[in-house]
């Protein structure tokens, strides 16, 4: 894959981030699969565990800012992110 700073043309910085999201994709999926094992481990009370969420948040927050990337911006996919993953424990939960 080509850095940024050797893409020639606006197809080569697409191609690239097509690339990046089909890994980001990949990841999202191996993330889920762990989400499924969580929801084996828990009850619904313990779905929602906003000190570890804060934890989380305040890593990603921190990596952002040292890597030159929005902190809000990645806070703001993270709690999204995290936000469906709970509702799809929930919904693993209901349905066993």
């Amino acid at each position: 894959m080509k850095s940024p700073q050797t893409c020639k043309n606006l197809t080569d910085v697409r191609e690239a981030i097509d690339a990046i999201d089909e890994k980001v994709l990949q990841l999202l999926t191996e993330r889920q699969a762990y989400v499924h094992q969580a929801a084996r481990f828990k009850t619904r009370e313990q779905v929602v565990d906003k000190k570890r969420i804060d934890a989380i948040v305040e890593k990603v927050r921190a990596y952002a800012d040292t890597h030159n990337v929005n902190p809000d911006m990645v806070e703001d996919v993270w709690r999204r992110m995290i936000e469906e993953f709970i509702r799809l424990e929930y919904q693993l939960l209901d349905d066993s």
